[in-house]
């Protein structure tokens, strides 16, 4: 089977996974079980997503991070830090929505 994304051998990706067409997925990172990855996204080096992850347009996400279980991260967010589960953020540095919304009042 040819596939049209990248994997660096490194990385670990568990069954179940869906990877788009043209994405790249760098050093050391985990997808986990269930986890779909859209087209043309970049996962850089020692990132880890769990399941029902969604990721914004233009989000950028830094390395030796772990995305948790059911986090939304708003595009053109910075995410700087682990996001655990059941989490929604937004900007840059990437904070739960409500401390974003407090914050930019």
């Amino acid at each position: 089977m040819n596939k049209d994304y990248f994997v660096h051998e490194s990385s670990f990706l568990d069954e179940g996974v869906q990877i788009g067409k043209g994405t790249r997925i760098w050093h050391f990172s985990h997808i986990q079980s269930g986890a779909r990855i859209g087209a043309e996204c970049v996962l850089g080096q020692n990132v880890n997503v769990g399941n029902n992850v969604k990721i914004g347009g233009q989000a950028g996400i830094s390395g030796h991070l772990k995305i948790g279980n059911n986090v939304e991260i708003a595009g053109g967010s910075g995410v700087i830090k682990d996001i655990p589960d059941n989490s929604k953020v937004m900007g840059y540095p990437a904070k739960n929505i409500r401390e974003f919304l407090r914050d930019n009042k």
